[in-house]
């Protein structure tokens, strides 16, 4: 990805915030439900390009405020090398600017076959 495409997106990314609140309520509330069961064992988040930041961020309010441990995921082991982990009790959140990035989306549908309690996509 280019410079100057990257400071593009990252000036699109106010915008983008307002549009996943007015857009995503309904995920949000979802996701905010299963973690407030508190029978999770970890967060996966999943992120490329300058979501990367967002989904560094968003790892450690998940550890910091909620006690949770969280990683960031390498979606080639689910897109490439179709690793058949464990996701039983993981929340997995998608973050995606463009909403079109092919390697989340299917991290996250595989995440929901292998046994993810919540999966969800922020674009």
């Amino acid at each position: 990805m280019s410079a100057s495409k990257m400071l593009a997106e990252i000036r699109e990314q106010p915008e983008v915030l307002e549009r996943i609140l007015d857009e995503a309520w309904d995920e949000i509330l979802s996701a905010t439900r299963v973690l407030r069961r508190g029978d999770l064992r970890s967060v996966m988040i999943v992120a490329r390009g300058t979501s990367d930041n967002a989904a560094l961020y968003a790892k450690y309010l998940f550890e910091v405020l909620l006690g949770l441990p969280a990683v960031l995921a390498s979606p080639s082991s689910f897109t490439i090398y179709e690793s058949k982990m464990n996701l039983d009790g993981v929340l997995v959140v998608g973050i995606s600017q463009s909403g079109e990035s092919q390697d989340v989306l299917e991290t996250i549908r595989r995440s929901g076959e292998l046994g993810a309690r919540a999966a969800t996509a922020l674009s």
